[in-house]
């Protein structure tokens, strides 16, 4: 990671600095993690904001469909930003958390007709995270129909579903940007590059914990 990225990084996702462990579920700040990456290598300054793809924040997915009866304000607060997100971006997802499993509900704006894909990498379809992603969509779009599930691989451990949720991401992103479906499946060698990458972008991070960032030196004038 370059200077600028680090810096970037502690704003993006303060809360990051612990380095990601083999064999552990991915929480919020991993999801935001890999969203940025995907971000950095594939859509950052090569499309306007109106027009780029965008991965909401864990935390404001959670807030409304997490949010009670008690915790009206904060609910509304959520439904008003996940409802600016969609006016703004042509491509929007959503990282649905809920008993310990990850899915990903995406939105696609068309100049006919708007899209909505689901993505769930269990066998049997995890219901809170589908009552959850439902939830969203009637937010966003009442008129559509939730769709079948979009993808056929699931996982095989307990772990990599937030892994999955990055991969099918990237492949909407690159979907969008006119690549195809250039991601291919899930297999186990992706999804094992892809926590390979995680760890080490982490690792990296974590030595400049509680750090300063060294100040990149001025180039002299001639």
């Amino acid at each position: 990671l370059s200077h600028a990225h680090l810096m970037e990084l502690r704003w993006r996702v303060p809360n990051l600095t612990e380095k990601l462990e083999p064999k552990k579920l991915l929480e919020d700040q991993h999801i935001a993690l890999g969203a940025w990456l995907i971000h950095r290598d594939l859509v950052d300054g090569e499309c306007g904001s109106v027009q780029q793809p965008h991965l909401m924040a864990a935390q404001v997915v959670h807030k409304f469909t997490h949010s009670t009866e008690l915790e009206g304000e904060s609910r509304a607060q959520a439904a008003e930003i996940l409802s600016g997100a969609w006016r703004k971006h042509g491509l929007l997802g959503f990282p649905i958390f809920r008993g310990g499993h990850w899915t990903l509900l995406v939105l696609r704006r068309s100049t006919q007709f708007n899209y909505v894909r689901y993505y769930d990498s269990l066998e049997i379809l995890h219901k809170g995270c589908l009552a959850a992603a439902q939830d969203v969509l009637k937010l966003l779009e009442p008129s559509l129909e939730f769709p079948e599930r979009r993808n056929r691989t699931t996982q095989i451990d307990q772990i990599s579903c937030g892994l999955f949720v990055l991969h099918y991401w990237e492949g909407e992103v690159r979907q969008f940007r006119g690549e195809g479906w250039a991601v291919g499946l899930p297999t186990s060698k992706v999804v094992q590059n892809l926590s390979d990458k995680l760890l080490s972008v982490t690792s990296e991070i974590a030595q400049w914990k509680d750090k300063e960032l060294p100040v990149p030196k001025k180039k002299k004038k001639i």
